[in-house]
């Protein structure tokens, strides 16, 4: 899991606005920690570890039935530092 060219954002007022707009409407924003990117996405499908590194997986279904990847979030020391959203 690749995470070392990505900064860990300052957690400042317009940071936490984000935050707050992101648990509000079910979307990852960079910047939150693992407990807030729980209540905006839920459970992941898949945790990825390794070391100071966690990769969630979530899964979404189309209107045919058809499961695929929809968000990658990696967190580095416990903050979103990426995610890829892939609706």
């Amino acid at each position: 899991i690749e995470v070392s060219k990505y900064d860990v954002v300052e957690r400042d007022e317009k940071v936490l606005k984000k935050i707050k707009w992101g648990i509000k409407h079910d979307y990852p924003v960079v910047g939150m920690n693992t407990d807030e990117a729980l209540e905006a996405m839920g459970e992941p499908n898949e945790i990825e570890k390794v070391s100071n590194v966690e990769q969630w997986v979530y899964q979404c279904s189309d209107e045919d039935g058809f499961d695929y990847e929809c968000y990658n979030l990696k967190f580095l020391d416990g903050l979103l530092v990426k995610f890829d959203d892939m609706e």
